[in-house]
Formats: structure tokens, C-alpha cells, sequence
């Protein structure tokens, strides 16, 4: 998959997003963030191969409902976001774009200004791997001696990989329709291991943009319906969980790299 097909595809998964919180909810908001980061170097390979700072952007829609749960965590938004990220060497690490769903709950809210939390999880794209280092490496010689795993991407085992996302961030208005946004949190890229080599990727990022309120009568009423909430159910009830998943073991001979 090149470059433009996946952008493609990321920026047609937002306008749907928004075409959806727009049909189910008055109040919505837009948003756009820089960001500014670095990768944590937990491994020998991630410490020869990262070059610079982690810099992108990140995109979003974000909407708010009153119904149901809702009520009962302070009228959380539900949100998705599409990001670009440059990993700091274009040559070996690449770059990743991610689109995931997220959740962003309330834990101090002033009139308009607020402190969340946070949380969400989704699908990335890595435009360099492992197997794109190794090719590189066997157009010089055929000889998997020449091959020096440390300074490999080994980081990355796949192109297509889950991503996480978790942090606190503040909004500060700056008008009815407008207000500025900063966030600073973890980014994890990896594809559990299912293809390795691969250690993943996390990073510690700083956002700042700002969000864009359409409706502003809709967001103040979602503040008022907060304070006539009816008491929270007292229901017991008891789930059970099963999962399951793979791995693919990595092996190799510790006189190679």
C-alpha cells in the first residue's frame, strides 16, 4: 500500500467519523494538534537508529451525547483521530500514519475549561520495517554476517501494526467557538509480535492545536443536563471473558549481529 492510497483512506475514515457525530450528536467539535515527541530508546537497535525527535500532526473529530452512560462520567467525548508521525529517521525508521478511535474523559471541568483523560486504540501504518533494512543490506552483499541487527530496524517487524494512545490534555477557551488544546502522553506502535523481529516503537509526545466548536449553544446545554443526571443503577452483574492470540518466536544465532 503506497503513501497516498493509505492517506487516502485515513482522511475518508475521518469525514465518515464526522459524518456520524454530526447525524447522532448537536454537539461536536474539530481538531487539529502539532506534535513534538521522542522515542523512548528501550532497546540497542533503538538507541543506534533514532536520529532525531518524533514531529507530525494529528486530526480530529470529536462528538458528545447525554443519553445513556454518558451521564455517569461527566459527559465524557467519544473521538477519532488520523496521525502523521515522522519517527526521526526517514531512512531506517520511516514514518507511520494511525487512525484510531478514542475516549476522552472529564476529570476537572471549570465552566468551559477542563483537565481529561485520555484513552484509545487503533490501526497503523509503517512505511519501514525490519525486511525493508535487510533488503537494503543484501543489495551490498548476500553474506547475513555483513547484516548488523543493531543498527536494524527491529523495531518494527510489519507495515500494518495496532496503535495506542493514553494522556492528559487541558482545554483553555478562547472565544465561544474556539478554544486552544495541549496534551502530552504515550504512543505505542507494534504488531505483538506476530512478525519479528519486532521490539515496537512507544514515544512520549506533546500536542498543542486548537479545537473548533460548530455548535456552542450544544455543548453549554450538554454542561446544564450533567447537574438533573438520575441516580447511577445499583445492577450487579457478572461477565466472562475468553481471548486468545499468536506470536511468532524469534530466533537467531548470537554470533550473527
Amino acid at each position: 500500500m503506497n503513501l497516498k492510497k493509505t492517506l487516502r483512506i485515513f482522511f475518508l475514515s475521518l469525514f465518515l467519523a464526522h459524518t456520524a457525530a454530526a447525524q447522532n450528536s448537536e454537539n461536536y467539535t474539530f481538531k487539529g494538534e502539532f506534535i513534538y515527541g521522542t522515542i523512548i530508546k528501550h532497546t540497542d537497535h533503538l538507541k543506534n537508529i533514532v536520529k532525531g525527535p518524533v514531529m507530525g500532526g494529528e486530526v480530529a473529530v470529536e462528538w458528545q451525547s447525554a443519553d445513556g452512560w454518558h451521564r455517569y462520567f461527566n459527559y465524557p467525548y467519544l473521538g477519532v483521530g488520523a496521525a502523521y508521525l515522522n519517527l526521526g529517521n526517514p531512512d531506517t525508521l520511516g514514518n507511520a500514519l494511525a487512525i484510531y478511535p478514542y475516549i476522552n474523559f472529564p476529570i476537572v471541568r471549570t465552566g468551559r475549561f477542563s483537565v481529561n483523560f485520555k484513552a484509545g486504540a487503533g490501526l497503523s501504518y509503517v512505511t519501514k520495517t525490519f525486511a525493508d533494512f535487510r533488503e537494503n543490506v543484501m543489495r551490498v552483499s548476500s553474506d547475513p554476517l555483513f547484516l548488523d541487527y543493531k543498527k536494524s530496524n527491529a523495531a518494527i517487524g510489519s507495515p500494518l501494526n495496532v496503535y495506542f494512545a493514553a494522556g492528559f490534555n487541558a482545554d483553555v477557551p478562547l472565544s465561544d467557538n474556539l478554544s486552544f488544546t495541549a496534551e502530552y502522553g504515550w504512543n505505542h506502535i507494534s504488531n505483538g509480535m506476530i512478525k519479528a523481529p519486532n521490539s515496537g516503537i512507544n514515544m512520549l509526545n506533546a500536542f498543542i492545536g486548537l479545537k473548533y466548536t460548530p455548535n456552542f449553544d450544544a455543548r453549554r446545554n450538554e454542561y446544564l443536563r450533567y447537574f438533573y443526571a438520575p441516580d447511577l443503577p445499583r445492577d450487579i452483574t457478572c461477565e466472562i471473558t475468553v481471548s486468545g492470540g499468536l506470536r511468532q518466536r524469534y530466533m537467531r544465532d548470537g554470533s550473527v549481529g
